[in-house]
C-alpha cells in the first residue's frame, strides 16, 4: 500500500476530486432550491445488474416523484454513480422531471468502490457546496443516501473486472454502515415512499408543536396517509397466485443469489404495479418481490412452518386461531378455524388471512388484549389445513395421492424405474387437460413427508423428486397415515 500524508494515494485522489466538485456545486447554488440537500450514491457496478438495478431505479424514481409532490419542501438532489465510472451524474437540482431520467443511459459495469463514492460526496457537502435548511428552528443538514446491494470492493482495485461473482448480497454491511453514521438507518424498497416524506413529516409535525398544543387529528392524518401507501404491498389480487400467508421457498427459476438466506418465507402481497410478481417476507426479516406463474417460478409453495426465534412472539407465516378476547363473530369462518399471519405491525396488531378469504387486523397484545392466539403447526389437523389452503392451485379433476417408496428396499435400479414410471404418468395427465387430475406426492423412506401438495402443474410435479435420496427401511404405515392429510377435513374433494 502506498501512503501520502498518512492517507492512501487513492483516498488523496478522491478527496482532491471532491474539492473540485465542491467548487462546481457552489457555483450552481443559484440554480437549485432552498430546501434540504440530499446526495444519492447509486451502485452501478456489475453485481447489481438485471433485476437489482431495475429495483434500484424504481425506488429512486419513487423517491423523486414523492419529492415532486411537495414543491413547498423543495428538496435539492445530487446524484453520484459508483461503478466502473464513479462521478457526479447530476449536480444539485430541484428539477425532478429531469432527475427521474438521469439513469436512463447508465450501464452496470465494473467494481463497487463505495468508499470512493462516499469520499466524492464530500464535494456536495463541504466548502459551501450545500446548505442547512431551517424548518421552525429545526436544522436539516445534507443527507447521504446509499443505494446498493451491499457488496463493496476495495477502491484500490483497478481494471474493468466484473464483480458480480465476488460477493453475495450483504445486508450486514449496510447495517454496519448505517450504524456508524449519525442517525443512519437501513431503508428497504417497500419503505421508499415513506422515506421520501421525511422532510415533509418534520415540517408538518413542527408546525403542529409550534402552536404549543397538539392537534391529535392532524397527527392521525399524517399517520393514515402513510398507511395508505403501505397497504399497496399487502394486496391479494390474483386467484392463481399463492394467497397471503402462504409459506414458500426458492423455486426452479430462482436467480436471486442468497436473498432468502437458504430458508423459507411468507407471501405478504401481490404486486399492484407488476402483474405476475408477489412479495415475500423471508424468515430473516427482509421482504423482496419475485416472479410467479407458468413461465417463471422464483418461489414455490412449501410446508415449512414458521419457527419463532429469539425474542420473537409472532411473525408473518405463523398460524393462529381465536384467542381469549375474540369478539368478531364468525369472521374467521367458525370456532377452531386456523388462519395465516401475513403482516405484523409495531403497535401489537397483526393481519390474518382466514380460509374463507377474509383478511383483517387483530389485537395481539394491544392494550393487553389477544383476539387471536398462536397454533402449534405440528399438531394434528395442521397438515390438512395446509393442503386445504393450497386448493387455489388445484384443478377440478380427481385427487390422486402418490406414496413413493424412497427407502433402501427399492435399490438404485428400482428407484430409477419408479421415477420413470412417475414421469410417464405425469406426462399422460398433461395430455388430458380436460380431466385436470390433482396430484399430491408423499415420499416414504429416510424422510416421510409431503413432497408436493395438490397441484395440476405436471411439468413441475415431474421434478419434485429430482433431489430425493433413497435410504433406510420404508415406514409405509406412517406414509398411509400421513396421506390422510390429503383426504380429510376438506383437503381433497
Amino acid at each position: 500500500m502506498t501512503f501520502c500524508n498518512g492517507r492512501l494515494i487513492e483516498e488523496e485522489h478522491w478527496l482532491a476530486q471532491a474539492k473540485q466538485e465542491s467548487q462546481i456545486n457552489r457555483q450552481l447554488r443559484p440554480q437549485y432550491g432552498v430546501g434540504p440537500c440530499v446526495i444519492f450514491i447509486l451502485d452501478t457496478s456489475a453485481s447489481i445488474q438485471g433485476q437489482g438495478f431495475h429495483e434500484l431505479k424504481d425506488v429512486f424514481k419513487t423517491i423523486i416523484e414523492e419529492y415532486s409532490r411537495h414543491p413547498d419542501i423543495d428538496e435539492n438532489v445530487a446524484v453520484i454513480v459508483c461503478g466502473q465510472t464513479t462521478k457526479f451524474q447530476n449536480y444539485y437540482t430541484n428539477q425532478y422531471h429531469e432527475l427521474i431520467h438521469c439513469l436512463d443511459g447508465v450501464e452496470c459495469e465494473g467494481l463497487s468502490p463505495l468508499a470512493a463514492g462516499l469520499l466524492l460526496s464530500i464535494g456536495a457537502i463541504e466548502g459551501g457546496a450545500s446548505h442547512t435548511r431551517v424548518i421552525h428552528e429545526f436544522h436539516l443538514r445534507a443527507r447521504i443516501v446509499v443505494m446498493s446491494d451491499g457488496r463493496p470492493t476495495d477502491m484500490r482495485m483497478k481494471g474493468e473486472i466484473d464483480d458480480s461473482e465476488l460477493f453475495e448480497t450483504e445486508i450486514t454491511f449496510l447495517e454496519a454502515l448505517s450504524a456508524r453514521s449519525n442517525g443512519g438507518k437501513v431503508v428497504y424498497p417497500h419503505e421508499a415512499r415513506r422515506f421520501a416524506r421525511y422532510s415533509t413529516y418534520v415540517d408538518q409535525m413542527l408546525e403542529i408543536f409550534r402552536r404549543r398544543h397538539t392537534f391529535i387529528s392532524d397527527i392521525l392524518e399524517i399517520a393514515s396517509d402513510d398507511d395508505i401507501d403501505d397497504e399497496e404491498h399487502y394486496q391479494e389480487l390474483d386467484a392463481s397466485m399463492p394467497p397471503l400467508g402462504t409459506r414458500v421457498k426458492r423455486g426452479l427459476t430462482w436467480i436471486w443469489k442468497n436473498q432468502d438466506a437458504m430458508g423459507p418465507g411468507t407471501v405478504t402481497g401481490h404486486s399492484l404495479l407488476n402483474a405476475g410478481w408477489l412479495y415475500v417476507c423471508w424468515d430473516h426479516g427482509l421482504t423482496f418481490n419475485y416472479r410467479y406463474g407458468d413461465r417463471f417460478s422464483d418461489v414455490e409453495v412449501c410446508d415449512e412452518p414458521r419457527i419463532l426465534c429469539g425474542n420473537e412472539i409472532i411473525a408473518p407465516g405463523c398460524l393462529v386461531q381465536r384467542g381469549p378476547d375474540w369478539k368478531w363473530g364468525n369472521q374467521d369462518g367458525g370456532s377452531g378455524t386456523v388462519g395465516m399471519v401475513y403482516r405484523v405491525t409495531n403497535n401489537s396488531t397483526i393481519y390474518v388471512r382466514w380460509p374463507n378469504s377474509v383478511r383483517s387486523n387483530y389485537r395481539f397484545g394491544y392494550e393487553g388484549k389477544y383476539d387471536v392466539q398462536l397454533c402449534d403447526p405440528y399438531t394434528d389437523g395442521k397438515k390438512s389445513f395446509r393442503n386445504r389452503e393450497r386448493r387455489y392451485q388445484q384443478g377440478r379433476g380427481a385427487c390422486n395421492i402418490f406414496i413413493l417408496d424412497t427407502s433402501s428396499n427399492v435399490g438404485e435400479e428400482g428407484f430409477i424405474q419408479m421415477k420413470e414410471t412417475f414421469f410417464t404418468i405425469m406426462d399422460e395427465y398433461a395430455k388430458h387437460p380436460g380431466i385436470d387430475e390433482n396430484v399430491a406426492v408423499v415420499i416414504c423412506g429416510k424422510i416421510t413427508a409431503f413432497k408436493h401438495y395438490y397441484s395440476n402443474r405436471y411439468s413441475r410435479l415431474k421434478h419434485c423428486i429430482d433431489d430425493i435420496e433413497y435410504g433406510v427401511p420404508c415406514p409405509l404405515t406412517a406414509a398411509f397415515i400421513l396421506s390422510e392429510g390429503g383426504i380429510v377435513n376438506g383437503a381433497g374433494f
